[in-house]
């Protein structure tokens, strides 16, 4: 079949700047590293993804609303008919956002997008184990220091958090939480089960959430400032995640207001929605995000005439919506793929590959650009490597920076190389392309001038 070379024949995902030779895209999630290349004239063929995910850029980029073509939960779908099948499953990351399994001639492939592994991802994994052929895997906190705790044990000290809050307040208590264009919501949802309070999103905001399911269950309302008599004990804003940070807290407490416009609240602007933080006893700045490793707080004072003083807190919460480095090193063990291609940060995955790959069955690992560069059919030689190293230096047998791309035989076949037995002399070379070692495999790929190098 044409495309034979490529796992995903032909179908491109999360990637709009290239273009589909067959004219089939995938788009996992509405996030900008996600959608680049995406705009209103899109006119690369059509779109594979989540229902809420096509409301998303519909409405966010103005891509017509006839380019998709909607993939329901775990339903399976023919993408190319008679070749090609896709099924959906949640990813457990922003609203709309799934991993897509593709059935193809070449075997099963699982793109997990952004996802946090979570239990009903676990008995999915399980159900795949072994039968996955490609694993394009999210390996965003590829590092063992970043070992988050699970969403609803952040979720739960979150609200604790603001619970302290209450109970040392004698008037309202402000929550400001940051959040994506769309994605960690989740952190205000806490607030609103646990107290009851409605959560306000400016203008720009509230429309973006009327297109996913998360709108209806009625948490959500248009921000509005209105007079202090009708201020609630908790007010919970959702504000640009970006604007959630310790230059910002400082420049409102010294104006001794915050001004809300359509990017959020800003230092100093004329226009906007002004609050006065002087009608609240303390100002919670919560940042969620997976780059923190544990609960963080800087805590500022704001007085004024009146005498009342205002306490900002910015507070930073390790909750993320991609998995931590336990939970990569779980997927992998859960799955079980035959190849791995971590799209995120292939030199951190090699890096701790013997942690991540620490479990029985051996897995290729396949830095991502091999597979979107097709080497031409000519001559590729193979050969054995003895177990002392010798062939490439016994001071270098361990070396991590030695890295080659083992191809079994199936692999060769589809990528059109000759694998020979016996190479000659003038075939043996020392550059080798881009890849991991397998385990225990004796075979190591040389290429020679014909075949394109992956610098």
């Amino acid at each position: 079949m044409p495309f034979a070379a490529d796992p995903l024949c032909g179908i491109v995902v999360d990637d709009f700047k290239k273009k589909s030779p067959i004219g089939i895209h995938i788009l996992t999630h509405f996030h900008s590293d996600h959608y680049n290349g995406l705009r209103a004239k899109w006119d690369g063929g059509v779109i594979y993804c989540s229902e809420e995910t096509a409301r998303l850029a519909s409405h966010g980029l103005r891509v017509p609303a006839q380019v998709f073509r909607h993939l329901p939960l775990r339903v399976s779908v023919d993408v190319i008919p008679g070749s090609v099948r896709a099924t959906a499953v949640s990813a457990n990351h922003c609203p709309g956002a799934v991993m897509v399994i593709l059935d193809t001639p070449r075997g099963r492939v699982l793109h997990t997008g952004d996802f946090r592994l979570c239990d009903d991802l676990r008995s999915l994994f399980c159900t795949l184990r072994g039968s996955i052929q490609w694993l394009w895997l999210d390996n965003t906190y590829c590092d063992p220091k970043f070992n988050h705790p699970p969403q609803h044990d952040i979720l739960k000290e979150t609200v604790a958090i603001v619970q302290a809050a209450l109970a040392n307040s004698s008037r309202p208590v402000l929550v400001l939480v940051g959040t994506y264009t769309i994605g960690k919501e989740r952190v205000a949802l806490a607030l609103h089960e646990a107290f009851g309070a409605k959560i306000e999103c400016l203008a720009g905001k509230y429309a973006i959430l009327q297109n996913v399911e998360l709108f209806k269950c009625g948490a959500f309302i248009p921000y509005t400032e209105g007079p202090s008599s009708d201020l609630p004990p908790l007010r919970v804003i959702l504000v640009p995640l970006g604007l959630v940070g310790y230059q910002s807290m400082t420049a409102a407490e010294k104006s001794g207001e915050l001004v809300l416009n359509s990017s959020g609240f800003v230092r100093y602007t004329p226009q906007g929605n002004p609050i006065d933080i002087r009608k609240y006893s303390s100002v919670l700045c919560i940042r969620p995000t997976g780059w923190s490793r544990k609960i963080s707080s800087k805590t500022l004072r704001s007085s004024s005439q009146e005498s009342s003083v205002t306490t900002f807190h910015l507070i930073e919460v390790p909750y993320s919506e991609h998995c931590s480095f336990s939970e990569i090193c779980e997927t992998l063990n859960l799955v079980r793929p035959k190849h791995v291609v971590p799209f995120v940060d292939p030199k951190r995955f090699k890096e701790h590959r013997k942690i991540l790959l620490a479990y029985e069955a051996p897995v290729q690992t396949t830095l991502d650009r091999f597979l979107f560069r097709t080497p031409k059919r000519e001559r590729c030689t193979i050969e054995d490597v003895p177990s002392d190293g010798a062939d490439r230096g016994a001071s270098d047998a361990d070396d991590d920076d030695d890295v080659v791309l083992v191809l079994d035989d199936s692999v060769a076949e589809a990528s059109g190389v000759t694998l020979n037995a016996k190479p000659s002399a003038s075939e043996r070379r020392e550059n080798v392309v881009m890849g991991t070692v397998v385990p225990d495999e004796r075979a190591v790929v040389r290429r020679n001038k014909d075949v394109i190098v992956l610098e």
